[in-house]
């Protein structure tokens, strides 16, 4: 998105768990990514208030409140989401609709059914 040169992208990370490494129980083994995955885009980390710290699927796990205030000083057209199972996704929505922002979600797969998907397909 950044190298289109029509949008001014910022990224907010709510962790570095990525970028340092970590352990994955799940694989038995440490990972860490061999590419630069901070290049090319504006990119920012938010102090993660949690008490028990991880992007482990707990919705604890990240507790970013900068991010209201980052979304309301800023004069961005859209908003991207890449979840919702943390309160910083929750944050994020209720921010976006008490400010009137448009925000975008993305990436998690919701299997359920709902007035907007009835059939309780892949939205």
């Amino acid at each position: 998105m950044a190298k289109c040169g029509q949008i001014d992208l910022t990224v907010y990370y709510c962790s570095d768990e990525s970028v340092r490494g970590y352990y994955d129980r799940e694989f038995g083994q440490n990972i860490k990514w061999d590419i630069p995955l901070l290049e090319g885009y504006k990119h920012k980390f938010l102090k993660n208030y949690s008490f028990a710290p991880t992007i482990k699927k707990h919705p604890h796990g990240l507790i970013n409140p900068r991010i209201v205030k980052e979304i309301l000083r800023n004069r961005y057209d859209g908003i991207i989401v890449h979840g919702w199972g943390y309160i910083t996704h929750w944050l994020v929505f209720m921010t976006c609709i008490v400010a009137g922002k448009a925000f975008f979600y993305g990436e998690t797969l919701l299997l359920f059914k709902s007035p907007l998907n009835p059939a309780g397909n892949y939205v």
